[in-house]
């Protein structure tokens, strides 16, 4: 059950922002409210999934809920990050991913210590006002730039320029028409199959060629930057270093991209994780070691994807914050849209294993079963790379 909702809640986050961007393009004057409403839905939906005692509660609230609120907050927020950072707008942007890599090593050791002292239910309610504590300190500081129009533009039915009609459909012909952003979305896509069947399969393929459970869980957080539960000093080590990674990833490929071609260095990363997962994890990863080398290679070149996303934006639609966002959630929607459909896809080629493969590779390990996703996640990731070199090559 905590995987069917963190799963839900995750997709459904990603999934949110077209919609939500295509409210708020139009009205400007919304999006601090949007942004206030979000915060308190986030914090009520901790609170309520506190009382549920049935799994479609939890469903609703922390799975459902929860990602609306957090939508909210979180996409209308982008918004103004483009408004405010001009000339290190990848920095912005990848201190800000970076920042889910390091929550991701304080959270998990208050969350364990509060869960064994004092439940789940006190935990939960400890977390929202928490929540509601940080968020409601945050939030004053969020504002913009540049100053609001004096109507919104929602409003300005007799003007055809400002309505919220033509507006969206100059947005939608503007991206439409732009074919080296169909071919980011297509290694975007690529991108978020290879990162996430290695995600969901790495610690099942683990147990599958006679590592335990609790090294299995240490190869995800080498390569994701997430706190196993089990060998807490060995998960602490791991992690530690793990985290650091990914936030050297995400911070880092920021930089680069304020300064380097972010194609170019797409193509760069996306080639070493496709080379990783055939070669690392394909070849020589059956036992403890070269997995772990695998997650830490895996984690340090695709863990900065998403900080190449502000830069990407800006050559599309350069200083116009509207479109920004709205590109924004269309990018975060198709790397959603990936993630959603590895599932399906993956249990199908794992319903095909491979034959005559090796034993001592990961195609043949476990009579061939996991063949066909560590080959579809490295074409998937070489598919990202080749649309990146096409692009890098185009200018």
């Amino acid at each position: 059950m905590p995987t069917a909702v963190s799963s839900l809640s995750w997709e459904q986050s990603h999934l949110l922002g077209p919609p939500i961007s295509i409210l708020l393009n139009p009205r400007p004057r919304w999006r601090l409210h949007v942004i206030r409403l979000g915060a308190v839905l986030s914090s009520l939906s901790l609170l309520l999934s506190s009382f549920a005692r049935e799994s479609w509660q939890l469903l609703l609230t922390q799975g459902c809920l929860y990602s609306i609120g957090g939508s909210m907050a979180y996409y209308s927020t982008f918004y103004f990050l483009q408004e405010w950072f001009i000339e290190r707008r990848g920095f912005a942007n990848g201190v800000c991913f970076a920042g889910t890599a390091a929550g991701g090593l304080v959270l998990p050791f208050i969350l364990n210590a509060l869960l064994e002292r004092y439940g789940a239910a006190l935990t939960l309610r400890a977390l929202a006002v928490s929540t509601f504590i940080l968020l409601g300190a945050a939030v004053p500081l969020v504002r913009p730039r540049l100053p609001l129009p004096p109507k919104d533009l929602a409003q300005k039915e007799k003007e055809p320029l400002y309505s919220a009609v033509h507006q969206e459909k100059v947005t939608v012909t503007k991206m439409a028409k732009n074919l080296k952003l169909w071919v980011f979305l297509v290694a975007n896509i690529g991108q978020a199959f290879g990162y996430f069947i290695t995600l969901l399969y790495l610690p099942t393929y683990a147990t599958s060629v006679g590592l335990s459970g609790s090294e299995g869980s240490a190869l995800l957080a080498c390569m994701n930057g997430t706190l196993s539960r089990s060998r807490p000093h060995l998960a602490f080590l791991l992690t530690l270093s793990a985290t650091g990674a990914c936030v050297l990833s995400r911070v880092g490929m920021g930089i680069l991209s304020d300064k380097y071609s972010p194609h170019r260095l797409g193509f760069a990363t996306m080639l070493a994780s496709s080379i990783a997962v055939l070669v690392l994890w394909g070849v020589a990863s059956t036992s403890l070691v070269p997995l772990l080398v695998f997650g830490m290679v895996m984690g340090l070149a695709s863990g900065g994807w998403t900080s190449m996303y502000s830069e990407i934006i800006n050559s599309v639609v350069r200083d116009d914050p509207s479109l920004a966002s709205h590109l924004f959630s269309t990018l975060s929607f198709t790397r959603g849209l990936g993630a959603v459909l590895c599932a399906p896809i993956s249990s199908a080629l794992i319903s095909h294993p491979f034959a005559g493969a090796s034993r001592h590779t990961a195609y043949g390990a476990a009579d061939g079963r996991f063949g066909g996703v560590v080959l579809f996640a490295g074409i998937a990731m070489g598919i990202a790379a080749g649309c990146e070199g096409a692009e890098a090559l185009l200018g």
